[in-house]
């Protein structure tokens, strides 16, 4: 008999929710055998397993382990690693897919799964995992199971990529995730001069929210990165695969701003000309690809979209305002956010000119945070779509010019407003920018919450943000 399993953990580029609410710890040994049985249909048997710092990830493990086995997979587990860890392992090793259990940057009751072949499996490959999970199981041969550990390999694969011309002094703060067990040790390894915050391994998270782009998650760094004079801080989330800056003034660079920086390096090097990003980011950015004679491309928002566009168009560099980075090349072929912070440390490093002042050469615009809104615990899912729908006809009607890549982008002449669905959570995100002031922002930032709260009041669900 199938343990509990709510269909809906399996979301748009991951399986993630509650434990022991949308799904058990027993759950994941059928789980586990989807999988397997997916790999073995489509690509091979050889996968490599790790797991993050939550408090359920040790258990979901060893089920999710079982579960492989029984479907004649070889395993290799490589225990608690951060996510670059894991999808370095997997091409190191030669293996034909990674599963990482984690939940990224949820809080510490979610758990899941990160699926990943040549890239990450994402939409109909994953509803074909789910429907692959059945009580009526046919037998295969047991696989085999085996133990290494790849981070010194990971680590002397940096050390030998990276040389700085001068030597920082840094605040690393892991968040109490996975990457705190490696950074601090790697920058020292460099020469870098670095402060610890947050450091040990907690999957509680109990200092600061595990998704370090939400507004105060950088507070205590940037009060620290102030205090302590340093170069710069670096905070990682929980599975360590995004970061986000705070520079030597204690002001928090993003993603995108993030993703500028690499570009530029890039582009000017001759090392990458395309440059993926993904919708949600600053409209500064495809400008100042331009501007230094690359090409950007446009993706759906999320990791796994701005991958797959990468893969599609031969890019070697890109990223998302959250703060997943690419960087890829052949040791390096996923997101990776201690590679991406290591080419920051190296550019600055290169640098007369401090991080603030890296970031003021930057094109800026005048936007809004991005605003993530709840569509309510039942049906959540289900209204996110039918507001998102709703409002694109709405402002079709009213004349205006929509960019249809993720959601929708409307076009207010200088002025933009992105709405779009998320693919992990039953939220919508609202961003809006404009070239011309803040005040035209706020009008049109006003205008739209207006019509978007509409649409809540019509279902129902609190509005909770005033225009």
């Amino acid at each position: 008999m199938l343990s509990k399993i709510n269909p809906s953990i399996f979301r748009g580029f991951s399986v993630r929710g509650v434990v022991g609410e949308d799904f058990d710890v027993l759950a994941m040994k059928d789980i586990g055998y989807a999988v397997g049985n997916w790999f073995r249909q489509v690509k091979g048997s050889r996968l490599v397993v790790g797991y993050d710092v939550r408090a359920t990830s040790p258990a979901l493990h060893k089920m999710l382990c079982e579960g492989l086995l029984s479907t004649g997979a070889d395993v290799i587990s490589i225990g608690l690693v951060p996510t670059p860890v894991l999808n370095f392992a997997t091409d190191y090793y030669s293996a034909k897919g990674g599963i990482m259990v984690t939940a990224s940057h949820n809080p510490a009751e979610y758990n899941g799964l990160k699926i990943r072949a040549d890239r990450t499996i994402f939409g109909s490959d994953l509803q074909k995992i789910y429907g692959l999970i059945s009580s009526d199981e046919p037998m295969f041969t047991p696989g085999t199971m085996n133990y290494d550990d790849p981070i010194n390999v990971y680590i002397d694969t940096l050390l030998a990529k990276f040389a700085f011309q001068k030597y920082l002094r840094i605040v690393v703060d892991g968040g109490n995730g996975a990457n705190g067990k490696i950074v601090p040790s790697l920058l020292r390894q460099f020469g870098h001069e670095v402060v610890e915050l947050f450091c040990d391994l907690d999957g509680n998270f109990p200092n600061r929210d595990p998704d370090p782009s939400v507004p105060d998650a950088t507070t205590q760094l940037s009060s620290i990165v102030v205090s302590e004079k340093a170069d710069l801080g670096l905070a990682f989330d929980g599975d360590g695969d995004r970061v986000i800056l705070v520079d030597e003034m204690g002001n928090r660079i993003l993603g995108d701003q993030i993703l500028m920086i690499l570009a530029g390096y890039a582009i000017e090097n001759k090392t990458a000309d395309k440059i993926v990003y993904e919708v949600l980011c600053s409209h500064a950015l495809p400008d100042y690809v331009s501007m230094k004679g690359g090409t950007p491309i446009p993706a759906p928002s999320g990791y796994a979209f701005v991958h797959d566009v990468m893969l599609s168009e031969g890019a070697k560099v890109g990223g998302e305002m959250s703060g997943h980075l690419f960087l890829t090349d052949d040791d390096f072929k996923f997101d990776d956010a201690i590679l991406a912070a290591c080419q920051v440390l190296s550019i600055l490093s290169s640098s007369d000119k401090p991080l603030s002042g890296l970031i003021s050469e930057l094109p800026s615009y005048f936007a809004s945070d991005e605003y993530r809104i709840d569509c309510g615990k039942d049906d959540g899912d289900k209204h996110k779509i039918e507001i998102v729908k709703s409002l694109r006809e709405h402002y079709t009607k009213e004349g205006y010019s929509l960019e249809e890549i993720d959601g929708i982008s409307i076009d207010f002449g200088d002025t933009w407003a992105l709405i779009r669905q998320s693919n992990t959570q039953p939220v919508i995100s609202l961003r809006i920018e404009s070239k011309l002031s803040v005040n035209q922002m706020n009008k049109v930032k006003n205008a739209v919450f207006s019509q978007v709260a509409k649409e809540f009041n019509k279902r129902d669900i609190p509005w909770p943000l005033n225009p």
